[in-house]
């Protein structure tokens, strides 16, 4: 008998201080959780761009617009390199959108992917790839140190390898990005130096039939102790060939870069 009021008495004492017990389980249970995140490694690889931009040269009189404009110049160049379609492509080549890190989710997400799935499937896929993104974008870290012309990336992660794995990724994705524009802005360049030199013939063809016109109607051969004829040919000379050499060195830009994509 007395035992069972022992008893007893100790249930109604645990009744009695129940929320106490429930909050000192959580207390336990969230200082464990912080425990485990505090001490679990975290590994940063870091890149370095060097970005020219030589197509911007600015006189030493107009240092500030320069230096206006070359803060521009890299604020547009880290947005390209944060650019959804870029991180995308990263996402997709390294098969980050089922790394574990990245898809770390709560009770309430699953439920709801759950649900969205029985309905949707391609909204689902959406969303799931839209937050993805969103949390690689925020653990992807990219500056302008000190205002030099480097662009410094960087990317956090549990495992040293894929903390190299994915900077050296969102790296090569900007620049394969720049080939990419180049390649499609260097054969209009060439096509545009071709047309200009086709054009230089034609007009030089044009001035010697005129200059000759002119010679036989006013019987000369000499002006200013030089042929009439030697210096339209010289003239025009010079603009096909410098012509010509834009020329060469476009076709030469154009193979220098596919010789890089094959590579």
């Amino acid at each position: 008998m007395e035992e069972t009021l022992e008893l007893r008495d100790i249930l109604e004492i645990l009744k009695r201080r129940r929320r106490l017990i429930a909050g000192v389980f959580i207390a336990g249970m969230a200082a464990a959780l912080l425990f485990l995140l505090l001490v679990t490694p975290r590994y940063t690889s870091e890149a370095a761009l060097k970005f020219n931009p030589s197509r911007f040269e600015i006189s030493a009189q107009k240092s500030n617009v320069g230096s206006e404009l070359f803060d521009r110049l890299m604020a547009g160049e880290i947005a390209a390199v944060k650019s959804p379609a870029i991180l995308m492509k990263v996402l997709k080549a390294e098969d980050l959108l089922n790394d574990p890190e990245l898809n770390k989710t709560t009770m309430t997400e699953m439920v709801a992917r759950g649900l969205n799935g029985l309905f949707g499937y391609a909204q689902a896929d959406a969303n799931h790839d839209a937050k993805i993104l969103e949390r690689f974008r925020k653990k992807l870290q990219v500056g302008n140190p000190d205002r030099t012309n480097l662009i410094s990336i960087s990317y956090t992660s549990w495992d040293a390898k894929k903390s190299a794995l994915v900077t050296n990724a969102v790296a090569n994705a900007y620049l394969a990005q720049h080939l990419d524009n180049r390649l499609a802005s260097t054969p209009l360049a060439a096509k545009w130096l071709n047309e200009r030199k086709v054009a230089l013939r034609e007009r030089w063809r044009r001035s010697e039939g005129a200059a000759e016109k002119f010679k036989a109607k006013n019987n000369l051969s000499y002006v200013s102790g030089e042929k009439l004829r030697e210096q339209y040919i010289d003239r025009l000379n010079e603009q096909l060939v410098l012509a010509g050499t834009k020329t060469e060195a476009a076709r030469a830009r154009v193979e220098q870069v596919r010789q890089l994509l094959k590579s």
